[in-house]
């Protein structure tokens, strides 16, 4: 049989997100499905039940026609052999923390079937989370444990408040489980991820019941069988599956959460909790109005002639927002694989759409997440210092350009180039200007260069904060144009222990011997500055980190 190319049949089926393009990852987003690809109880309990069912229906026969296995419970011999299927997949699947939930809830419920010994959904769900914590204790500072096991709590909750000793319509189930997982969802997609996928209940509604009764056993039928016609059919409803996801997230609006005060994060909190009883205390009303309130957060706008900038922890790589009072900017997306936590925090920020994304130069990382920054906010005008390297129209930062918004003076500095010019040294060069403050950013501007900036505009490049060139490395940051610039503050954006030895010390001495304070993203994440107070204020964003979030010991360099 010839090679197929089949990675989105892995990625939708086993998990093998590696296989996701961002683009991908932003659609998936876009309507709320991501959880399809982070293989959990939706898919190893459907692998589970369809082979048990049908292993008891092959059993019975068997044992009917031919008197052949000398068992007298094929129920137990069935869970058995669907269990078996289900470790083996989630193995496939990579053993995530909601693959490892869900089947060890599995297991718990096929071991309370063989020793006929009845266990609640609760104990199940309890045995499943200490085994985990046992296993993996660590398991408890991620992301994916909270929102695996508080959403399955939550639909258990929801579930055994609702559902009486009556026949329940299965399509009324299902309705109640998505009221319950959208419900539950809300505080921690806003707190992880600041952003709510407004088409998510009829996205699910359409997905569910598509992987979990059709791909997916498809899928692994596909696997077994000698024949590649299944194969065929599998690949072709994936492939197919993707280009309808891409279609319906084009129609998809992305609702933003800002980030809201510790006080509604905990009402939103009892909120959801009120509004998942039968009765709520008969609170209902204003639960659903402090959800609103959660979800439609207002941020306080600038006052006009100020802004604001801030430095994402994008690893090694740059990203820079510089708003003001009713404009965004967003200098640099840094890396592919970075881009996901950058949109959730330019969500987070308030930032609803970019008035213009500037790619400094066409490197990996600084406009590695240009495509998905255009897809989720959709910015009016794109400026790049590579014109020629990008296949959508790019505007070129051309020097002696300026504009002005709400009383915040913009202007490009970017030294002229040829063709012999090496893309480093391209970059776009930035200078903005607020009540007597300025920021520069150099892009990955070499001494070269930084010495033609200097020859051009001398003093005129006086700035109080400079966000370094090439992340602090020894090719930039010469002490010519430190003396031109005369800085208070530098901002190194670099990962923690990178292999390039950014920022390097020899960069360190020379801004220690000229007194300026220095900060960082690999040791303090992500930084903003502002004008707000009167004066020019920088200071990471997050104050305070729990002991498990600090970066670790530096190694020696």
């Amino acid at each position: 049989m010839e090679i197929l190319e089949c990675g989105s049949l892995a990625a939708l089926t086993i998990g093998k997100t590696e296989y996701l393009t961002q683009q991908n990852w932003q659609d998936l987003r876009n309507l709320g499905i991501t959880h399809l690809v982070s293989i959990s109880g939706l898919h190893i309990g459907g692998v589970a039940g369809l082979t048990a069912l049908f292993c008891l229906f092959l059993i019975k026969k068997i044992n009917y026609y031919f008197n052949y296995l000398p068992t007298h419970s094929p129920k137990i011999m069935s869970v058995i052999l669907g269990l078996f299927a289900a470790t083996i997949y989630a193995y496939l699947a990579g053993f995530s923390i909601p693959t490892q939930r869900s089947l060890m809830m599995i297991v718990v419920f096929a071991l309370s079937l063989i020793l006929k010994k009845y266990f609640t959904v609760w104990k199940i769900w309890q045995i499943a989370l200490i085994i985990i914590l046992l296993i993996n204790p660590t398991a408890a500072l991620t992301v994916g444990f909270y929102l695996s096991f508080g959403l399955t709590a939550a639909i258990i909750f929801y579930m055994n408040n609702r559902i009486t000793k009556q026949k329940n319509n299965q399509i009324d189930l299902f309705v109640k489980m998505q009221y319950a997982a959208i419900i539950a969802s809300i505080v921690p997609l806003g707190l992880f991820f600041a952003s709510f996928p407004l088409i998510s209940p009829i996205a699910n509604a359409i997905f569910i019941p598509l992987f979990s009764i059709i791909l997916v056993p498809l899928s692994l039928f596909a696997l077994i069988c000698p024949f590649d016609f299944p194969l065929y059919c599998a690949i072709f409803l994936a492939e197919y599956t993707i280009d309808t996801i891409h279609f319906m997230a084009q129609f998809s609006p992305i609702l933003p959460i800002a980030k809201p005060s510790i006080l509604w994060i905990i009402l939103s909190l009892i909120a959801s909790i009120i509004l998942l009883l039968p009765r709520g205390f008969y609170l209902h009303f204003w639960a659903v109005l402090i959800l609103c309130i959660f979800i439609f957060y207002p941020i306080k706008r600038l006052p006009e002639t100020h802004f604001q900038a801030t430095v994402y922890d994008v690893g090694q790589g740059l990203a820079v927002l510089i708003a003001t009072q009713n404009h965004a900017l967003l200098f640099d997306t840094g890396k592919e694989n970075t881009v996901s936590s950058l949109i959730s925090s330019l969500y987070a920020d308030n930032v609803k759409n970019l008035d213009m994304l500037v790619l400094s130069h066409n490197d990996n990382d600084h406009d590695g997440g240009r495509n998905a920054i255009q897809g989720a906010f959709k910015p009016k005008t794109i400026v790049a210092g590579e014109t020629d390297a990008y296949d959508f129209p790019v505007s070129h930062c051309t020097s002696g350009t300026s504009w002005e918004w709400d009383g915040v003076w913009f202007e490009w500095l970017t030294p002229k180039t040829d063709n012999n010019t090496a893309g480093n040294d391209k970059s776009c060069v930035l200078r903005v200007v607020a009540n007597g403050y300025a920021l520069l950013v150099t892009g990955d501007l070499s001494q070269k260069y930084e010495q033609k900036l200097v020859e051009t505009y001398g003093d005129n490049l006086y700035s109080q904060a400079l966000i370094l060139g090439h992340h602090g490395s020894k090719t930039s940051s010469s002490s010519l144009f430190l003396d031109s610039v005369r800085p208070d503050y530098a901002i190194v954006s670099a990962s923690l222990n990178n292999a390039y030895f950014h920022p390097h010390p020899s960069v360190l001495k020379r801004l220690n011997q000229r007194h300026i304070n220095i900060y960082r993203t690999d040791y303090q994440g992500a930084l903003r500055l502002d004008t707000l107070s009167g004066n020019l204020n920088i200071e990471p964003i997050k104050k305070y980190r729990p002991y498990w979030q600090q970066k670790p010991i530096q190694f020696k360099k």
